[in-house]
């Protein structure tokens, strides 16, 4: 058997082909055939800068084919060679300049307009930059003609860096045999893939290259109205001490279960509100909160989506929860979302609770308490009041240190051993929550 690839040059594809050494080479070119979509007769292959001209019955080790061999494939019954493709990539360009009927497109260049009118904040970054594009904003038929002159702009450089890569492509294959060449055709190969991939999702695509708005939903708490982020990802459902102070509610916040919320960074758990009504649509649910020191009013986390069993349809841009829909807002009717990005970087998924009042009395580093999920809170709740004396030594009790064989389990799939230390230490031993950590 030997190992070959093949470089089909007016495409730039590249694969490779175990056959035995003797393989007709009939045989070989109806195989190719199917690989690169070159029929058999029009097949022109090059090896070692030579072209092959061999009987249909001459064998693959008669013709020079080796292990490790790259070789070539030429239509011949293409009228232009690959340097045309430059070409190709700026007629798409210019068939988006000139707005040819193509509804789905229109459609979609459409639903990128109304997603940027919904976005006052992201009118003021583009605003800064490409003040036509706002001026735009308003008409259907500008925005197009504004926005396809610039995907036309960027194709165009895409389609002149195509042209500058076939080059180097034409120079380094005249010596296709050279390893560092051979390492830097695959480069190029990898790069053109890249772009013609960016190519394809400005053509169907358009609109995944605008922001996304974050899912709220208008709930109330105590008749307060409250715009709450919806966020399936968050373990638990958050409020903000200054939102539970409005929605009096915090004079119900069990500061037994203060702690720290350790994610990308870290925030302070003031402590939990165990049930209060909140109001979706016109129905009411129990729903306990963890009392964050964060910017963000209020998220609505797993623990009560689950409970509740809540169904995100975004087909119809709906939260389903309690019997009850209750539309997603707009995008000019949702907060900034930098707190939201904040709670990300300070939470994570991971909330824990450290229960001992005490060690924050004495001036203990509240950074420093072992991180506790709430069930184990309320069941040493339950032990100290049983052992008053075993609640100062439990808060004040030293994060245990990894043991070898958990951080090299983490080392093993792929992060640094003072990565696999640190989210140890951040989950108390437990390598499946740190390794999850670490896939965030």
């Amino acid at each position: 058997m030997v190992s070959l690839t093949a470089l089909v040059e007016h495409t730039e594809q590249v694969f490779s082909v175990d056959l035995p050494e003797d393989f007709t080479f009939a045989d070989f070119k109806a195989y190719l055939s199917a690989e690169c979509d070159v029929q058999p007769q029009d097949q022109i292959i090059i090896l070692d800068n030579k072209e092959i001209r061999g009987t249909d019955s001459a064998t693959l080790a008669s013709l020079g084919f080796k292990d490790g061999t790259l070789f070539h494939i030429k239509d011949k019954s293409l009228s232009v060679t690959a340097a045309t493709a430059p070409v190709t990539a700026n007629n798409t360009a210019n068939s988006f300049a000139t707005g040819s009927g193509n509804s789905m497109m229109n459609q979609q260049f459409e639903t990128a307009r109304q997603q940027l009118l919904n976005n006052p904040q992201m009118q003021q970054q583009l605003q800064a930059r490409d003040p036509e594009m706002i001026a735009a904003l308003n008409d259907p038929v500008r925005f197009r003609e504004a926005l396809t002159a610039r995907m036309s702009m960027m194709q165009s450089g895409l389609a002149n860096g195509g042209a500058d890569n076939s080059a180097e492509l034409a120079r380094l294959s005249q010596d296709p045999d050279n390893p560092e060449n051979q390492r830097r055709i695959m480069e190029l190969i990898e790069q053109n893939n890249i772009e013609e991939n960016m190519q394809n999702a400005l053509e169907n695509t358009p609109e995944s290259f605008t922001r996304v708005d974050m899912l709220y939903v208008n709930v109330e708490i105590n008749g307060f109205p409250i715009k709450a982020f919806v966020d399936s990802g968050a373990q638990a459902t958050i409020i903000s001490p200054k939102l539970a102070e409005k929605c009096n509610l915090h004079r119900l916040i069990d500061k037994r279960f203060r702690g720290i919320a350790k994610g990308v960074g870290s925030g302070e758990i003031i402590g939990r509100v165990h049930s209060a009504p909140l109001k979706i649509g016109g129905t009411f649910i129990p729903c306990s909160f963890t009392v964050l020191q964060t910017n963000v009013d209020m998220l609505l986390g797993l623990d009560m989506l689950r409970r509740h069993q809540a169904n995100i349809d975004l087909k119809n841009n709906v939260l389903k929860i309690a019997d009850t829909e209750t539309p997603f807002l707009s995008g000019k009717d949702v907060p900034n979302d930098f707190g939201v990005e904040q709670l990300a970087q300070d939470l994570g998924n991971q909330v824990g609770t450290s229960f001992g009042g005490g060690a924050a009395a004495n001036g203990a580093d509240p950074k420093r308490q072992k991180v506790t999920p709430p069930a184990q809170a309320a069941a040493q709740a339950a032990l100290n009041r049983n052992n008053p004396g075993s609640a100062t030594s439990t808060a004040t009790s030293s994060v245990p240190q990894p043991n070898e064989a958990s951080i090299t389990q983490l080392v093993g799939l792929g992060f640094s051993r003072a990565e696999a230390i640190s989210a140890l230490a951040q989950t108390g031993g437990n390598v499946d929550l740190a390794a999850s950590l670490l896939f965030q």
